[in-house]
């Protein structure tokens, strides 16, 4: 249901129609006008219904006919959010996997070395990236001995089931 606001808005642009409830004697019957367009599921849906009874009409609608116009409306609003959520891809049954049992993950690795008592060591430590914004950020950042690698690995849904 939409505010009173936004369905005076919307019933305020009827005012060109011929019989428009202008005079302030006529404020019940532009009360009746809003509480019919209040019914709207939407604002685009009101403002749809709106602009369908301007496109048709000469006379101002009675508040049935508002009623009619929006809930036909409301129906072809639900139809077509129906269909837009069938059409969504549905995810497996692992947010991570998808099911397949193996994941694409990212990883910063750092290599260093250090002296220790005359011998040189090397280190590698990696960091898991998770966002692409993650990634982004760190390949446009590398410093020396760093770089951002891609490779799958078993999913930790899998471990779990292995266990």
């Amino acid at each position: 249901m939409v505010s009173e606001t936004i369905a005076l808005e919307q019933v305020n642009r009827l005012w060109q129609l011929n019989y428009y409830p202008r005079d302030p004697e006529q404020s019940a019957a532009l009360r009746e006008l809003v509480t019919a367009a209040q019914g709207a599921d939407s604002e685009n849906c009101l403002k749809t219904a709106i602009t369908a009874i301007l496109y048709d009409s000469e006379d101002c609608p009675k508040p049935a006919d508002i009623r009619r116009v929006v809930r036909v409306e409301n129906e072809r609003e639900r139809e077509l959010e129906a269909a837009r959520e069938k059409e969504k891809p549905r995810p497996g049954p692992c947010p991570f996997c998808y099911g397949i049992g193996f994941a694409t993950r990212t990883y910063l690795l750092t290599r260093t070395t250090e002296e220790i008592d005359g011998e040189v060591k090397a280190r590698v430590t990696k960091k898991y990236l998770i966002s692409d914004e993650e990634i982004e950020a760190a390949k446009k950042s590398l410093a020396e001995g760093q770089e951002v690698i891609s490779g799958g690995e078993r999913c930790s849904c899998q471990t779990k089931m292995a266990s």
